[in-house]
């Protein structure tokens, strides 16, 4: 049965209780924790979504040089670029990996 996690602040309520949501977060924190590369694709990052912007941010804690390589794709992608870098996520790696679009990211990237 499909699930859908609003991007709300009522994870840190009833939502975030649910066992098997629990241990998708924990795989999903894992997964980001050992990517050398991550890409945003279509997500504003809003700060309502305090569960995922915690989870990108500390995914990167101590990481220092071995900082995974962002990828934003989005067709405004200054907002999600804005909340990435005020979680501390380095700006030169963001700076040259920024696309306007799924076949532009497909285009260069694939």
């Amino acid at each position: 049965m499909p699930f859908i996690v609003p991007p709300s602040l009522l994870k840190a309520g009833r939502i975030i209780r649910l066992r098997f949501l629990r241990e998708i977060w924990r795989k999903a924190y894992c997964a980001l924790r050992d990517a050398r590369r991550i890409t945003v694709i279509g997500c504003a990052l809003s700060k309502k979504d305090l569960h995922l912007c915690s989870m990108l941010r500390c995914s990167q804690l101590g990481k220092g040089e071995s900082q995974s390589v962002w990828r934003v794709v989005d067709i405004d992608p200054k907002g999600p670029i804005r909340r990435l870098k005020q979680m501390g996520i380095c700006e030169d790696v963001l700076d040259r990996n920024v696309y306007g679009s799924l076949s532009e990211f497909v285009r260069e990237c694939c």
